[in-house]
């Protein structure tokens, strides 16, 4: 179906209506809402649509206060306002295989004071990608978020928010902008794994968070960052939390971890790192909060090889294994050099192990 209007009301309006299918559908809207949920419109499906809005404060589709319902498959733009807006009271809605466009001082996605969302296998892209905003439980897998704004974040989590899971998605922002802002006050868990940022002047910043905030990082890569960019910036408060296996890729990296404004309480411990900018060499911590571990996840034992590394060669790192194996032994290559080497693994006992380079 094609549904086309120019007005203040919405093309197309769901009010306490649920169980609804709404598939291959054109809907535009260029001076209001495209489509509109309000309260009791709920458990419903759009897929498959393209919904158009041009129209600052408005959304090419709004929720307001209406759960459990899907947009997957859909094209959701709005040049000039939000792409997508869930209102108070918006919980349980699933957002998928879907394009986000935001314009304006709007923001491509916009979760306000809603709990239990997730955003799944999107592209998203706004002067802020997206504000996740009092919300607790937000859910995000396998998502680009990209800030068109020059100083603009590719995704911002603020007011008093709780608990928050991102994996395997991207984060781009300008070179004067950010890729993850956490504004102050959120608490609950904030878990990042398999997470990329990319072109920002800051790759992920922190606020003061809560007393109840945690953070937990696995596997986090900063790539192609701007020019004398600072990759993880805290700017105060108590900050405890391990980061494991990230990669400070380039030598764009001014400062990987700048902790400088962290309380004296602070603890960051840095597992498995590697890149041509990790190590304390380019951190900012004159309080020594900042932990360097060069262990490896799964390794029982490690062997550093590479620039400012305690081997220089692959070889040097193998002959300084023990020749008997009690685990899981490991050579790791801590930069992106080529190491024009032939290397023998001879003459261990494996007992039941092994050693991977």
């Amino acid at each position: 179906s094609t549904i086309v209007t120019n007005a203040g009301n919405p093309a197309f309006f769901m009010g306490t209506a649920d169980f609804n299918t709404a598939t291959e559908n054109y809907v535009q809207n260029l001076g209001g809402y495209g489509i509109y949920l309000i309260s009791g419109a709920d458990d419903n499906i759009i897929s498959l649509s393209s919904i158009i809005s041009n129209a600052a404060g408005y959304a090419a589709v709004y929720l307001d206060g209406s759960d459990r319902n899907t947009v997957t498959g859909s094209f959701l733009d709005n040049q000039a306002g939000f792409g997508l807006d869930l209102e108070p009271g918006s919980d349980f809605n699933i957002i998928s295989l879907s394009t986000m466009i935001g314009g304006g001082s709007d923001q491509a996605l916009y979760i306000k004071q809603s709990s239990t969302n997730s955003v799944l296998d999107c592209y998203v892209q706004g002067s802020t990608g997206a504000l996740i905003s009092g919300s607790t439980g937000t859910v995000i897998d396998s998502t680009l978020f990209v800030a068109t704004n020059t100083i603009g974040s590719a995704l911002t989590f603020a007011a008093s928010c709780v608990n928050l899971s991102l994996t395997s998605s991207t984060f781009r922002a300008p070179d004067q902008g950010r890729g993850l802002y956490l504004n102050t006050g959120n608490g609950g868990s904030v878990t990042l794994s398999s997470v990329t940022f990319v072109g920002a002047a800051r790759g992920m910043e922190v606020s003061t968070q809560a007393a109840s905030f945690t953070l937990d990082i696995d596997n986090i890569n900063f790539r192609e960052l701007a020019l004398g960019a600072t990759a993880m910036h805290f700017l105060g408060g108590n900050i405890i939390t391990t980061v494991t296996a990230a990669n400070f890729e380039d030598t764009t990296i001014d400062v990987n971890v700048n902790a400088a404004p962290l309380s004296s309480t602070s603890r960051i411990t840095m597992n498995a790192h590697y890149g041509l900018r990790t190590g304390s060499t380019y951190e900012r911590d004159p309080l020594a909060l900042v932990s360097w571990e060069l262990g490896y996840p799964g390794c029982a034992l490690t062997r550093n090889v590479g620039a400012s590394q305690d081997y220089a060669t692959i070889a040097q790192g193998l002959a300084a294994l023990p020749t008997t194996l009690t685990g899981h032994f490991c050579v790791v290559i801590r930069d992106g050099a080529t190491y024009p080497e032939q290397v023998k693994v001879q003459n261990f006992t494996n007992n039941g192990s092994s050693i991977t380079i």
